[in-house]
């Protein structure tokens, strides 16, 4: 049974971008039955259910998966309901017209009106019935259920003190924990009021205690005062006197008067700010460190100058340690006592520090330091003045201290397995080296090693050569590094070529015929890249190497050609960096021969972005292989993922260069372009392999349950998202490796966006929809805010932190408006539309297109889909100018990836379409 929706035209007629997909239906207007019946056997999981209507086929799976809607072969379906009567359907609808269709299970939009459908009106259908088996062989089956490795997460999050120190510290008192948390709510209290303008917590009964008492103790502070004055002069009691040097003591304590009344008119202070109560607690305390009742004392201390958070007003009172366990919070008490209050509670712990220090208990000492003080820092210095490295270690990665600290400190305490880890996780090795090397240089040459090693498995080899050349038994491993880099593209070997020259004295004799080529100017495209090799061994000549013969011999033989290029606008060299390398040659003949720099302008080609006037740009030809993923390597090259029948790297005309055997949906590429990984999905899992772009080796990683994964890496941490978990792999070996991760999510992940140096997550929580922001290397979460978005309609994610949700805000006469709504503001796009012939395309027509929508760093790309028109705009997100006009192949639904500066559409039939937006350069060709 089917109803027409008789409430006007649905506004989206379908999903778009990453959505979780329940269901895909397939259309008997657009296909017959036996296409309908292939691409549900393609597409079929385990415990899904097909069903035949009148107007086409249902595939329904068993759990939804996140799926780009635009790469589904099939229109995608969403569950829509409270979970008991979900609803599919094939567009966000509103409230009102899922009402108007109350009772149907499926819900589909055709010509911009709904169409509501019951799972009883379709047939079942039996696809075994189409796998032909009879000519396979029957084998024993093997259990396959290990396939996916399981996952090692390092403890890399550090420990409290009190587990640090193995149990000597007593635990902190009830008392004082009590006190504490009455604090923290306080204070939430007293913020929340600020927020709102409501009346501070502290009124009625501090106020009122606080009134009359206060007149009192002001007479009793002047008191004290004037006592003080007097008593100040007096000469102390008992002292012997000493004539030349003195004996070394430790320091003086003040006289039993002073600290009386200055214990005294504090705690008079306090007693005006907090009430008497509080000022109670105060001298308790206080007469405790006096007395020397250190445990005691310890026990109901009050952290000072917290790094942290403040946790707020104190108007409880406080209580008693049960332990001297060290916050990893660095969270301090602020009672608003005045700076001579602060100014004596930090004499006094620093007092207790070193009387600590002197007796020798150096667990309590280092409490006072890391908690009371919150002097972290110094904290780790003296456990590693008596030799605790590791206690210090756990402590730094507790308190999240510079990476090149905890590095040190793990291996100073002989956890070399957690500091690689650590330092691999951060990239950050050099600043941990160089603080060993002064005084532990065995330790620092292994960890060079170890860093010269992480810097290979990702691709860097000139990195890694340079990170190990100190070393006089790398020597060997350098070289070996070296020839990688020489064997690579012609960019990368220049760059090697300025460092073999400037190490190794044989440079000349082995690579003249090189130099030689590299000199000449070259024709046309091969010109292009000669340039670009000339323009990277310019700057790694400008670097600053040693100087010798063979580095002075290759500036020679190469500045005529550097100096043609910067002539004909092919590199952006000055007339200062020309005059350096000039110098560098020390060539006395050819300074005498070059004539007086005269350097053209440099041409800045505007990029696409900044248009004056659409482009217009029309696809490929067609070609024979079906592409799944296609991103761009230097020199003008591209790795192109082919599915099942593997992945290739081409030229700029599609030319095969190299082929790997391994499948591929997808690739992720890492920074340098050296190493990428191409990722297979495998029914709930996705098979990697790891691809060495310049060996041209091929490593099985294995398979991992994955929701969603960043494009990019830095050749070894990997971003992904597996089990609503946000997770880090290191992918220089296996998938097994977790260096960071996130788990027990508030909410489900709806959207993710990897934005370098930047990485964003959208998550649907109780609370509405919420991002969260970490910064790269470290992953630091530097942001976690609230998005307001409108129900029903697809949410994109935009670079940098926003949100985008697009949809066709009218329809007349060919002219389609469609409005983006972002974190910046609402803008309107019109798109108008023709046929061939120039006629306009029919209101009719264009209610049953497509919408695609993608967002990018500075604009966003809107799709339109029909059976008779495939278009694509390129619009300015500023201010909703259209920037370029894409018309591809009707019918054909081309995939879009955004990589870098690149903006690239390709097919399964073969195309590719390359803008680079920074010189507003296009590349197309077809791959056959």
């Amino acid at each position: 049974m089917r109803t027409d929706d008789a409430h006007g035209a649905v506004r989206l007629p379908l999903w778009s971008g990453m959505q979780p997909v329940a269901a895909l239906w397939f259309d008997a207007a657009r296909l017959p039955a036996d296409a309908r019946t292939r691409r549900m056997l393609a597409c079929w999981r385990t415990g899904a259910q097909a069903l035949r209507f009148a107007d086409g086929d249902l595939l329904r799976f068993p759990q939804p998966s996140l799926a780009d809607c635009a790469s589904l072969p099939g229109l995608a379906l969403r569950a829509v309901g409270d979970g008991a009567s979900d609803v599919l359907t094939s567009a966000p609808l509103g409230a009102d017209e899922l009402a108007a269709h109350r009772g149907f299970d499926l819900i589909l939009v055709r010509g911009a009106q709904a169409v509501g459908l019951r799972m009883s009106d379709g047939a079942a259908l039996d696809l075994s019935t189409w796998v032909e088996i009879g000519d396979y062989a029957l084998h024993d089956t093997f259990d396959c259920s290990a396939t996916q490795q399981a996952l090692s997460m390092p403890p890399l999050q550090g420990r409290d003190v009190r587990e640090v120190l193995g149990g000597r510290i007593p635990p902190p008192s009830a008392e004082r924990d009590d006190f504490l948390k009455r604090m923290i709510a306080v204070g939430e209290g007293r913020n929340a009021g600020a927020r709102t303008g409501l009346p501070q917590a502290h009124g009625v009964g501090v106020g009122v205690g606080v009134g009359v008492g206060g007149r009192l103790l002001d007479r009793l502070a002047g008191w004290l005062g004037g006592a003080a004055h007097a008593l100040a002069g007096a000469p102390a009691a008992g002292g012997d006197a000493h004539y030349g040097l003195a004996p070394r003591r430790g320091p003086q304590r003040p006289s039993a008067w002073r600290e009386a009344l200055a214990r005294v008119a504090i705690a008079s202070r306090v007693s005006r700010l907090i009430g008497w109560r509080q000022g109670a607690y105060l001298r308790r305390m206080m007469k405790r460190f006096d007395e020397g009742d250190l445990s005691e004392a310890l026990r109901h201390a009050l952290p000072i100058d917290g790094t942290g958070q403040s946790l707020g007003q104190a108007f409880g009172t406080p209580g008693r340690r049960g332990d001297l366990r060290l916050g990893g919070s660095g969270n301090s008490v602020d009672m608003h006592l005045g700076e001579a209050l602060q100014q004596h509670l930090r004499a006094m712990y620093r007092q207790t520090f070193e009387r600590l220090d002197r007796q020798g208990r150096i667990d309590e000492a280092v409490f006072v330091l890391g908690e009371l003080l919150n002097a972290r820092q110094e904290c780790l210095d003296y456990l590693e003045r008596h030799g605790r490295h590791m206690q210090a270690a756990e402590l730094a990665l507790a308190w999240d201290m510079p990476t090149a600290t905890i590095v040190r400190l793990l291996v100073l305490g002989g956890d070399w397995a957690r500091a690689v880890q650590v330092a691999r996780r951060d990239g950050e090795f050099g600043a941990a080296v160089t603080a060993l090397e002064k005084t532990h240089p065995d330790m620092a040459v292994k960890l060079r090693l170890l860093w010269g090693e992480a810097l290979a498995d990702r691709g860097d080899w000139l990195a890694a050569a340079d990170a190990v050349w100190p070393v006089p038994q790398a020597r060997n491993l350098a070289i070996e590094w070296l020839r990688i880099a020489e064997d690579a593209g012609a960019t990368l070997s220049a760059r090697a070529l300025v460092r073999r020259a400037e190490r190794l004295p044989d440079t000349l004799d082995r690579y003249g015929e090189r130099i030689l080529a590299l000199a000449e100017l070259g024709e046309a495209e091969q010109a292009e890249v000669a340039a670009a090799a000339r323009r990277a061994l310019a700057e790694a000549l400008l670097d600053g190497p040693r100087r010798n013969a063979a580095v002075a011999a290759i500036t020679n033989a190469l500045l005529p050609a550097i100096a043609a290029d910067r002539a004909a606008g092919r590199n952006p060299l000055s007339k200062s960096q020309l005059n350096k390398l000039l110098s560098l040659g020390g060539d006395p003949y050819l300074k005498a021969d070059l004539p007086a720099w005269d350097l053209p302008p440099i041409a800045k080609r505007p990029g696409l972005w900044s248009r004056t006037t659409p482009a217009e740009i029309a696809a490929p030809a067609a070609g024979l292989a079906a592409i799944h993923d296609v991103v761009p390597l230097c020199e003008r090259r591209y790795l192109i993922a082919l599915g099942e029948a593997g992945v290739i790297v081409v030229d700029a005309r599609g030319k095969t260069l190299q082929r790997y055997p391994v499948p591929a949906d997808s690739l992720v590429v890492a920074d340098n372009g050296h190493v990428a990984l191409a990722v297979a999905r495998r029914e709930s899992l996705s098979r990697v392999s790891r691809l060495d772009l310049l060996r041209h080796a091929v490593t099985d990683l294995g398979s991992l349950r994955l929701d969603a994964h960043a494009p990019q890496f830095d050749g070894a941490a990997w971003s992904v998202i597996a089990d609503n978990r946000i997770l880090v792999i290191d992918t220089a070996k296996s998938l097994r490796d977790v260096v960071w991760h996130v788990g027990d999510l508030p909410g489900r992940l709806v959207g993710v966006r990897y934005t370098p140096p930047m990485e964003f997550y959208l998550l649907d929580t109780a609370n509405g929809l919420e991002m969260w922001n970490y910064t790269l290397p470290t992953r630091r979460l530097v942001q976690r805010a609230a998005v307001k978005a409108e129900p029903g309609l697809p949410v994109l994610l935009v670079p940098f932190g926003g949100v985008l949700q697009p949809r066709i805000e009218s329809c007349v006469d060919g002219l389609l408006q469609i409005r983006l709504d972002t974190y910046g503001g609402r803008r309107s796009v019109d798109m108008k539309f023709q046929r061939p012939d120039g006629s306009a395309v029919e209101a009719a027509a264009l209610e049953n297109l497509a919408l695609r929508c993608h967002a990018t760093h500075n604009g966003v790309v809107l799709g339109v889909v029909g059976e008779d028109i495939t278009q694509y705009r390129l619009c300015r997100l500023s201010d909703g100018e259209t920037m370029a006009t894409i018309e591809w192949t009707a019918g054909v639904l081309p995939q879009f990836r955004e990589f870098g500066q690149h903006l690239l559409f390709f097919d399964r039939e073969g195309r590719v379409l390359d803008l680079a937006t920074d010189h507003d350069i296009r590349t197309a060709f077809s791959v056959c």
